[in-house]
């Protein structure tokens, strides 16, 4: 999926890229595979997520999120709400891959039965 349609109504301050990078996956874990992915350095109460740029983008993230400029030279996003963000770029990564219909069922028997057939 092409980046500028996952930042499409999100809310970010800045971005220092030009290229449409096509993104095959999401990560906040840097210990795993990143290939071709958006990295979101998410600061949490004991650990800080800027501090695993590096190992992200050697196992292959594409493009950081943060709310710190990054003091190495890569592809970022740079927002005040690492989370915002990633709920926003998330809900279009996720909603524009499946559609999912929604069917309610209703009454007052056979609501269980008729779920599970």
């Amino acid at each position: 999926m092409e980046i500028n349609s996952l930042l499409k109504k999100a809310n970010y301050t800045e971005k220092n890229f030009t290229e449409n990078f096509n993104i095959e996956n999401l990560s906040t874990d840097s210990r795993y595979d990143c290939k071709d992915a958006i990295f979101f350095a998410v600061k949490g109460s004991k650990k800080d997520g800027n501090k695993y740029v590096n190992k992200a983008l050697k196992n292959g993230a594409i493009v950081i999120v943060t709310n710190k400029k990054p003091k190495i030279k890569c592809n970022y996003i740079l927002c005040e709400d690492v989370n915002l963000l990633k709920s926003q770029i998330c809900y279009n990564f996720y909603n524009l891959k499946i559609s999912p219909k929604l069917i309610g069922v209703v009454g007052t028997n056979g609501k269980t039965t008729i779920t599970y057939l």
